[in-house]
């Protein structure tokens, strides 16, 4: 079975059915999505003790689990898993605009832990792109 299952769902689009391809990750790939995203933010932000608060906009925000308490974990470790990857010079690159913003997310990309990677890399693009723009914004 593959990372992520491509489906066709029937939606009633202006009262006539069509066909729409539905990306739907497995159980395994919404838990690496939640922890890939949910760290990367909060290695951002640089937070390791998330309040409640923070927690429940994170996720609200990126649509990572029922509850912003399962973002406890990943905050937790954010350091670890990206301990080897240069996000403060990413950052600077994106923020500035010296470096398209797709260079500097194919950096962050290339770069994480293939063990938290969740699909072949346009959801995770995505992703990383969505939580640079949301630290930008503050």
């Amino acid at each position: 079975m593959s990372a992520i299952k491509i489906q066709a769902a029937t939606m009633m689009l202006g009262g006539q059915m069509q066909e729409a391809p539905v990306k739907v990750l497995t159980t395994g790939n919404r838990i690496k999505r939640m922890i890939f995203v949910a760290s990367l933010y909060f290695k951002m932000v640089d937070i390791k003790n998330p309040t409640r608060d923070h927690l429940v906009m994170v996720n609200q925000k990126f649509g990572l689990a029922h509850g912003g308490n399962a973002l406890l974990f990943p905050a937790a470790i954010s350091g670890m898993i990206w301990d080897k990857v240069t996000l403060v010079d990413i950052f600077k690159e994106y923020a500035s605009g010296k470096q398209s913003a797709e260079e500097c997310i194919d950096k962050v990309f290339e770069q994480a832990p293939k063990w938290v990677k969740y699909d072949a890399g346009t959801l995770i693009r995505q992703d990383i792109k969505k939580v640079f723009d949301t630290v930008l914004a503050g």
